[in-house]
């Protein structure tokens, strides 16, 4: 891959990244996350 090539893709990379679906969707994912592991560890509370 040269060097034309990897700017082109990490452009793309970088405008999913920077998008506000791409965040609406990691926080959806980590909010998951974080009630999975209330389900798994119920005892356990974030303070």
């Amino acid at each position: 891959m040269n060097s034309d090539e990897f700017e082109r893709i990490q452009g793309m990379r970088r405008a999913v990244y920077d998008s506000e679906d791409y965040q609406e969707g990691m926080n959806a994912f980590l909010e998951n996350v974080n009630l999975i592991s209330l389900v798994i560890n119920p005892c356990e509370t974030k303070e």
